[in-house]
């Protein structure tokens, strides 16, 4: 919640690169400098939504789901 993200936001991106998985997402959060900026694409209820969250662990539980292209 502090970090923007909300319960069943989709996240799509993350500093920019397209993630495919829930591992792909824990790696690029210890990539690049701590605590640095990094923008962060999700979706939420239909919409796509930017965020501008600090690098680092995002303090959220992940669970993971195949959605059709």
């Amino acid at each position: 919640d502090q970090a923007g993200l909300k319960p069943g936001d989709v996240i799509l991106n993350y500093a920019d690169k397209q993630l495919f998985n829930s591992n792909e997402l824990q790696k690029a959060t210890t990539l690049g400098v701590r605590g640095e900026y990094v923008n962060v694409t999700v979706v939420r209820n239909g919409q796509v939504i930017n965020l501008w969250l600090p690098r680092g662990p995002l303090g959220v539980r992940l669970s993971s789901a195949r959605l059709q292209p």
